[in-house]
């Protein structure tokens, strides 16, 4: 059992690196796709590859370009949408449906804050933030425990 769980977990490690790399290389295409459309010169300077034995993690990579025209863009949206929907607010507040308005849009902004995107390779699951490489937690029941436990009494363990 504990070497099928060790080659688990190197198969997961040789997956977490290959993830690695593809993150890494969609990161340098996005990074010159995105200037050679913009034509400016490179600004990105990717980090070095990992290699298929490096276990320690890599630094998020972050894009070293100074803010352009469209994150003032994204705000101002951002501001409009705020500003439309505080003006709706209103108007349905001064119609007595002020509540109702609220509970309303709240179903919408709750459904699509969810997200039903897929997780991004870098990005830990939320059933392993506190245990990522799967490993037995202290106090849980496995089968093994649970078969000896029937067979031999309590004690056996």
């Amino acid at each position: 059992m504990e070497a099928k769980l060790e080659a688990y977990r190197a198969e997961k490690r040789r997956q977490r690196e290959a993830e690695k790399r593809k993150e890494w290389l969609s990161e340098v295409y996005r990074a010159t796709t995105g200037l050679i459309r913009r034509n400016r010169p490179a600004q990105y300077e990717p980090s070095v590859m990992p290699g298929p034995l490096e276990d320690q993690a890599r630094a998020p990579a972050t894009d070293q370009t100074p803010p352009s025209a469209s994150s003032w863009l994204d705000r101002a949206i951002l501001v409009c949408k705020v500003g439309l929907y505080l003006t709706l607010f209103a108007i349905s507040c001064h119609f007595q449906f002020g509540a109702a308005f609220v509970v309303v849009t709240a179903i919408p902004i709750i459904y699509f804050s969810t997200g039903t995107r897929g997780r991004r390779p870098d990005e830990a699951s939320a059933y392993s933030v506190f245990n990522p490489d799967c490993e037995a937690i202290d106090g849980t029941l496995t089968g093994e425990q649970f078969q000896r436990e029937i067979m031999y009494g309590p004690g056996a363990t």
